[in-house]
């Protein structure tokens, strides 16, 4: 496996391939939104996402994504830790400042 160069960050928008996946999970190869920070990301080799899907569910934890090349909505319930340097990925855009507070927000309101 070769390893990426990129380091994802927090807004980061990238396609992901979330399988293998179990249960309700999100799986498949599909756009995520990155929480977790570079300077968490880069020394674990590990980044904190969430999925998105292209249907709204009407859940509480789901922001509406709207980027360049993405519509739909982040999963927030369903944030995991993955390696990125063990899984397919790639980068596509970079959320707004404004979005990544609202989904930070939300994702501190499940864990607090």
């Amino acid at each position: 496996m070769v390893r990426n160069t990129y380091i994802p960050d927090q807004g980061d928008i990238i396609y992901f391939n979330f399988s293998p996946s179990v249960g309700r999970e999100q799986k498949g190869i599909r756009p995520a939104i990155v929480i977790s920070r570079a300077v968490f990301n880069k020394p674990s080799g590990l980044a904190v996402v969430c999925p998105i899907t292209s249907k709204q569910k009407f859940y509480p934890f789901e922001v509406l994504i709207k980027a360049d090349q993405i519509h739909g909505f982040a999963l927030i319930d369903q944030a995991r830790a993955v390696d990125y340097n063990a899984r397919e990925f790639r980068f596509v855009s970079r959320a707004s400042l404004s979005l990544v507070e609202d989904i930070k927000a939300k994702f501190i309101s499940i864990v607090s």
